[in-house]
């Protein structure tokens, strides 16, 4: 305003047939007022530098301003209110949203909802740099799927709260009782009751299969920053696929040792699955493989029903034994944590697990990722560990040499895994993870509710407590155990590579008697 003014004065002046300058200026509309006096002194050379100084940094503040608050909440502000409560609705329902998806329909909004007031020289595009605007507004990005298994939390959460209450009850269903070793003469054993119940930690395990590539974290490598290509020399890109399985069990803690004559056997020993039958492999490939490794053979590397049995004559009988020998009390039983595999589901395989006194225990179908240890953690760790045996062989130069120049032979190949497999099934059972998994999942759940705390589920939303107590008279009753029921299709049902689970498997009981399965429970490779 006050360039303005000076500019007004200076143009009075400049005008040679003006006589009285500071009347024309008084009465010139342009003046508005302002004393002539005033103006006159703005005029004068210093003033006059100060004032453009400061005119020339409003402009330039003027041309450099950002709307941030209209940038905060945009242009269409009501119209992408809308639009993400579509999208958050379309998410808890697991659906997958694309950015073709936002842009066409906050296009459709615009049109139907939201038209009033929109130029119609200045239409509405839904551009990038729209989209990209409110994914930071809402705070949403573009994500990976994290999680194989269709289902939402919400879906989730009644079926684990019906699974966690039945796994406490069946834990009380031995004459345990709150306070029963209260006593003043109460032993540790007791004392290990009341908070366990009938299943100790030594007396849990996990079984699950995981599938063993022969090349094994080998998707990561350092390289020099912008560079455009990140290539890794892999040995036949084909052995990144299934090689074998690994039937992988495990339980959170050893036994406690009560004869000193005998030696406890901490763990099952680890068992891997190679395909063919095993009979032309030579006598030297088989004295190569470890001396702790239980090697099986199934055309197909797969956990069929006569595989399941022989597993369970090969691991968990001299386990077992080793126990009952080392003073685990003969009226303890074991509980045997696995899915709904079809060979895990047969009567006889089950009556080969209670003869050694073993109890079944089936998790919910289709959530083994929430309540099954392995799956929880374990085989991921597993497979790293195996990708640093890998790592540390290759940096010798020979073996360098046989990797790069494809030299090494099926046998060769079984031998190296074998032994790898072997190493990363030691590391993990004596890391302090191994109980976490067990932990996490639920496994060790107590039958006094001490350590609920410890389970950590996935999907939980934030702030919110994952609780499944009922009351002392809830209607949910104790579930029945034993299979005694024959199959409707005898005929053996493979297992494929990915899940190795039912996902159609029908229960009889809807809580967790989940070892009751009928029908063809697994999925071909």
């Amino acid at each position: 305003e006050k360039v303005r003014l000076v500019e007004v004065l200076d143009s009075i002046h400049g005008n040679g047939e003006l006589t009285n300058k500071i009347k024309a200026f008084e009465e010139d509309a342009r003046a508005r007022g302002a004393p002539y006096t005033t103006v006159l002194k703005w005029a004068k050379s210093d003033e006059r530098r100060k004032i453009y100084a400061a005119s020339s940094k409003m402009y330039a503040k003027k041309l450099l301003r950002i709307d941030k608050t209209s940038r905060r909440i945009g242009r269409y502000a009501a119209m992408e209110k809308e639009l993400y409560r579509r999208f958050a609705d379309r998410r808890a329902h697991a659906r997958k949203t694309s950015a073709r998806w936002l842009v066409h329909t906050a296009r459709h909004l615009m049109r139907t909802s939201f038209a009033e007031g929109l130029s119609p020289d200045k239409p509405f595009k839904a551009g990038p740099g729209w989209l990209r605007r409110f994914a930071r507004r809402w705070r949403i990005c573009r994500r990976k799927k994290t999680n194989c298994k269709n289902s939402t939390w919400e879906e989730t959460m009644p079926v684990l709260q019906r699974y966690f209450r039945s796994f406490r009850r069946r834990l009380r269903s031995s004459g345990w009782a709150p306070g029963m070793a209260g006593a003043s003469t109460s032993t540790d054993a007791d004392l290990d009751t009341q908070k366990w119940g009938q299943y100790l930690p030594h007396l849990r395990l996990n079984v699950d299969q995981v599938p063993l590539p022969f090349i094994n974290d080998m998707d990561y490598t350092y390289e020099e920053k912008g560079a455009k290509r990140v290539a890794i020399n892999q040995y036949a890109p084909a052995l990144a696929k299934r090689q074998c399985t690994a039937q992988v069990c495990f339980r959170p803690v050893a036994p406690p040792e009560v004869d000193g004559m005998h030696r406890v056997v901490p763990q099952p020993k680890p068992s891997i699955i190679f395909r063919g039958t095993g009979k032309h492999v030579s006598q030297e490939e088989k004295d190569a493989y470890p001396d702790d490794l239980v090697v099986l053979w199934q055309p197909k590397a797969w956990v069929d029903r006569p595989m399941a049995q022989e597993w369970v004559t090969k691991v968990l009988k001299p386990m077992v034994l080793a126990d009952r020998a080392a003073g685990v009390p003969e009226s303890s039983r074991y509980l045997l944590i696995q899915d709904n595999l079809d060979a895990q589901c047969q009567p006889a395989y089950l009556d080969s697990l209670r003869q050694l006194g073993i109890d079944d225990h089936k998790v919910p179908p289709n959530k083994t990722d929430q309540v099954q240890p392995i799956d929880r953690g374990f085989g991921r760790m597993l497979k790293i560990y195996i990708g640093q045996e890998c790592d540390e062989w290759l940096e010798d130069d020979e073996n360098l040499c046989m990797w790069e120049g494809n030299l090494l032979t099926a046998s060769a190949r079984r031998v190296l895994i074998a032994h790898w497999y072997s190493a990363a099934f030691t590391k993990v059972i004596q890391s302090a993870a191994a109980r976490k998994f067990f932990e996490h999942a639920g496994g060790l759940l107590t039958a006094d509710g001490s350590e609920d705390d410890r389970i950590k589920l996935e999907g939980v939303p934030a702030g919110a407590k994952f609780d499944w107590e009922d009351d002392e008279n809830g209607d949910i009753p104790l579930p029945s155990y034993p299979a005694d029921s024959d199959p409707e299709d005898p005929d053996l049902v493979a297992v494929g590579d990915e899940e190795q689970e039912s996902s159609t498997s029908a229960c009889d009981d809807p809580l967790m008697n989940w070892d009751r399965c009928k029908g063809k429970s697994a999925r071909k490779a």
